[in-house]
């Protein structure tokens, strides 16, 4: 019998427990919904895939894998996942239980420039610290844009989203876990794909520290680095170009990082994300670190104790707290 329609209305219970509150979104796998998970009390966001894709084996086993991958990862910004099945036996669709977040994405964060260069640090580094975990656990994400992670409203906390196309490793035996791709075949969003990516070519934890210098070099200037009409000389750009300095004077502590993150060749990217994250975090005054190892209050000492002394170090900081035009 074939899935259900992916719309589902207001009140329809998917897998016996999962009430439908509303529909929150809408991507090329499926739809994601608010629900209530009636036996738990708690709210959920479910994924339902796709009534075409659900038929297809390859986006089943991609649906599968995203479960697997973000199930294996245990971090705080790391979206944590309730349950995956067939739902009502089989016979409905197949979903995704997830935690339900008071979030926005990144992206519309972007779009409404409210990123600081010290928020952008603070955000950046989460997504690092993330990647750490994950890479240790063998998990590649290949597909990291500002439209797969979610900041929490209340403390600007990070939860990366959509592992659909994770690159996952057994990380006893460096052994690839059920291959979806061919040698050859280009998956991921252009704009923040690595060269090896664009190439269709293996990758390693390296391509994810391109992909979120991309993001980087965005939400500090609000700007892509390389931007065309043409999906084609975007991945061009990626495999030859140079990438275009920062600009802004204020700006300057992060051009190398930037321009490290994005290198060329893998081998000449920072070697971790761990690696990443120090460099990011050193281009900021020591006094911008609150006690709980997130940025102070804007003009604020990192420690108790009143305003910032007038130093060359707080003049950098009140520049890094200022919102851009």
């Amino acid at each position: 019998m074939p899935p259900a329609q992916v719309e589902l209305s207001p009140g329809h219970v998917v897998g016996g427990k999962y009430r439908i509150d509303a529909k929150l979104g809408e991507g090329g796998m499926g739809a994601v919904y608010k629900a209530w998970d009636t036996r738990l009390d708690r709210p959920v966001a479910l994924k339902v895939i796709r009534p075409a894709l659900a038929q297809d084996e390859s986006f089943r086993a991609r649906f599968e894998r995203e479960a697997k991958a973000v199930a294996r990862l245990k971090h705080p910004n790391a979206i944590e996942i309730y349950d995956y099945d067939h739902g009502d036996g089989g016979d409905g669709p197949i979903y995704m239980a997830f935690e339900f977040l008071e979030a926005r994405e990144l992206s519309e964060l972007i779009r409404a420039g409210e990123l600081t260069p010290l928020r952008t640090v603070w955000i950046v580094s989460q997504i690092l610290s993330c990647l750490e975990t994950a890479h240790r656990a063998g998990i590649i994400h290949r597909d990291l844009k500002p439209q797969n992670v979610m900041i929490e409203r209340s403390d600007d906390r990070v939860k990366i989203l959509d592992f659909g196309i994770a690159k996952m490793k057994n990380p006893e035996t460096d052994v690839s876990l059920s291959p979806l791709t061919m040698a050859g075949q280009v998956m991921g969003t252009v704009y923040y794909m690595s060269p090896e990516q664009a190439e269709g070519r293996s990758v390693d934890g390296r391509s994810d520290i391109y992909s979120v210098g991309v993001m980087l070099y965005l939400m500090l200037t609000g700007r892509l680095p390389f931007k065309s009409k043409k999906p084609i000389e975007i991945l061009d750009m990626h495999l030859h170009a140079p990438v275009p300095p920062l600009g802004a004077q204020h700006l300057a502590p992060f051009e190398p990082v930037v321009q490290k993150a994005m290198a060329k060749v893998p081998a000449d990217r920072f070697a971790s994300a761990a690696e990443f994250r120090a460099a990011l975090e050193s281009a900021v005054p020591a006094e911008a670190w609150g006690p709980a190892g997130r940025p102070a209050p804007p003009g604020r000492a990192a420690h108790p104790g009143g305003p910032i002394p007038k130093t060359r170090a707080s003049n950098r900081l009140a520049s890094l707290e200022a919102t851009p035009p």
